[in-house]
C-alpha cells in the first residue's frame, strides 16, 4: 500500500501556470479529466488546508486568484467551442463548465469570493458570469448566429428571436442547469451586502439585469409548457431556481445599496409583472413523469402566477427597505386593475385552483395593511364578494382568518 500524497497549493498552481505560459490556450490543449482533477484537488485545498497553512495569506490568495481567473477564461473556451464540436466532446465540456462553476458557486457560499471577485479582475469576472447567465437563460430564443445581444432584445424583440424560438419546441437546451449555477452565484453576491460587491453589481446594471432575466425565466416556463417538454427540461432544475429568483429579488430589495433598486425599476419586469405574468395559469403537465418529492408542491399549480404572488408578498413586507419599488408595485397594480380582475374570478361563485390563488393574493394585501390597496378593494365591493364566499365554504374562514376578519366589519 502507498500513503497518499497531501495536496499541494504549488502543484496545483503549476498546473495553470503551465498553461498560462502559452501565447494562446486552444480547445484542443483542454484535457477534462485532468482539468476535474485540478479541480477537485483546489477545492479540497482550500476546504481543508487554507487555514492550516503556513504559506503567507496574501500569497494563498494571490495564487488562488490567479487559478481562478484561469478557470473563468477555461469555461469561455469550454462554451465558445461547444458549437462546433461533436456530441462526446460537448458531454465533457458541458463537464468541465459545470465543474468550474460548481466550484465558483461553493467559493462564494463559503464566504472566499474575493478569489473571483476583487479590485484587480472583480469586474471583469462579473461581467463574464452575467454575460454567460443571460445566454444560458435565452438559450431558447437567441438567434444561432448571436452569441450574446442586448437583453432588452432577448426578451422582447418578437420579430427575430420569437421566430428562433419557434423553431426549438422540443430543444432539449442542455444550459439549463448551468444558468441555475450561474444565478445562484449571482444570489450570493447580492446576499452578502457588501460596499464592494454592491458597487461591482450597481457598476454592472445588475438590477436591470436581473429584471430583464425574470422576464426571459417567465417566457421559457410558458415556452416549456406550452410545447409539453417540462418533465424533460424543467423538472430537474425549477425548485431550485424558482428559490433563487425569490431570494435574489428579496435581498436586492433588502440591499444597502440603492443604486440596484432603482436600476431594477428601470427594467420592464414590473409592468410585465402586472400586465401579463400574474394572470398567467398556465400549469405543469407532468401527470405521467416522475418527480422528485420537492416538487411535488408546484404539480397542480400555477408556477408563474404563484411565484409573481410571491414577489408581491414580498414587495408589500420590505416597503421600509425599498420604497421606491413599493410604490412602483402598487401603481402597477392599479394601472393594470389588478384588484378589479380578481374579483371577476371569485363572481364566478367556483372555488378551485384559480380562485383560490385569488383568495391568497387578497390576503396578502390586506395584511399589509396599505390604506391604497385596500381602498381600491373597497370600491370594486370586495367586501361583499368575500362576504359570500365564506358563507358558502365556511372553511375559508379557517384558511384564511384574515378574510373573515375583513368583512365582519361591514
Amino acid at each position: 500500500m502507498r500513503i497518499p500524497e497531501l495536496i499541494s497549493l504549488p502543484d496545483i498552481v503549476a498546473f495553470f501556470d503551465d498553461f498560462s505560459e502559452l501565447e494562446e490556450l486552444q480547445p484542443d490543449m483542454i484535457i477534462v479529466n485532468d482539468f476535474l482533477l485540478v479541480i477537485k484537488d483546489l477545492r479540497c485545498w482550500v476546504k481543508h488546508f487554507y487555514d492550516e497553512s503556513s504559506i503567507p495569506e496574501l500569497t494563498r490568495i494571490k495564487a488562488l486568484q490567479r487559478c481562478c481567473s484561469f478557470l473563468v477564461k477555461v469555461v469561455g473556451l469550454a462554451w465558445d467551442d461547444y458549437k462546433v464540436a461533436d456530441a462526446e466532446r460537448r458531454l465533457e465540456y458541458l463537464q468541465l463548465v459545470k465543474a468550474c462553476l460548481q466550484l465558483f458557486d461553493w467559493l462564494c457560499v463559503k464566504g472566499r469570493e474575493s478569489f473571483l471577485f476583487n479590485e484587480q479582475c472583480g469586474r471583469e469576472n462579473l461581467a463574464f458570469i452575467v454575460g454567460r447567465c443571460n445566454m444560458a437563460l435565452s438559450q431558447f430564443r437567441a438567434p444561432p448566429e448571436q452569441t450574446q445581444l442586448p437583453l432588452e432584445d432577448l426578451a422582447f424583440n418578437s420579430k427575430k428571436n420569437k421566430q428562433a424560438q419557434a423553431q426549438r419546441k422540443y430543444d432539449m437546451f442542455p444550459f439549463t442547469e448551468i444558468g441555475a449555477i450561474l444565478q445562484n452565484i449571482l444570489y450570493q453576491l447580492v446576499r452578502k451586502d457588501s460596499r464592494f460587491l454592491n458597487r461591482l453589481l450597481a457598476e454592472a446594471n445588475f438590477g436591470f439585469v436581473f429584471g430583464e432575466q425574470l422576464v426571459l425565466e417567465y417566457d421559457f416556463i410558458r415556452h416549456c409548457i406550452d410545447n409539453k417538454i417540462e418533465s424533460m427540461v424543467l423538472i430537474d432544475s425549477y425548485v431550485k431556481k424558482n428559490e433563487i429568483r425569490l431570494n435574489t429579488f428579496e435581498y436586492l430589495l433588502r440591499s444597502s445599496e440603492p443604486t440596484l433598486k432603482d436600476q431594477l425599476l428601470n427594467s420592464a419586469f414590473i409592468d410585465k409583472l402586472f400586465q401579463d405574468y400574474i394572470g398567467d395559469f398556465r400549469e405543469f403537465n407532468v401527470q405521467f413523469s416522475k418527480i422528485d418529492l420537492e416538487f411535488l408542491a408546484f404539480r397542480r399549480s400555477y408556477p408563474i402566477r404563484l411565484e409573481c404572488i410571491s414577489l408581491v408578498n414580498t414587495t408589500l413586507m420590505l416597503k421600509p427597505h425599498a420604497p421606491r419599488v413599493f410604490t412602483e408595485v402598487v401603481m402597477y397594480a392599479r394601472r393594470h386593475f389588478l384588484i378589479k380582475q380578481e374579483l371577476d374570478l371569485l363572481r364566478t361563485g367556483r372555488l378551485a385552483n384559480k380562485e383560490s390563488s385569488a383568495l391568497l393574493l387578497f390576503a396578502i394585501l390586506l395584511e399589509s395593511n396599505e390604506e391604497d390597496l385596500i381602498y381600491v378593494m373597497m370600491q370594486e365591493g370586495a367586501p361583499e364578494v368575500l362576504r359570500r364566499l365564506t358563507r358558502e365554504h365556511p372553511s375559508l374562514g379557517r384558511k384564511f382568518p384574515i378574510l373573515t376578519a375583513f368583512t365582519s366589519t361591514f
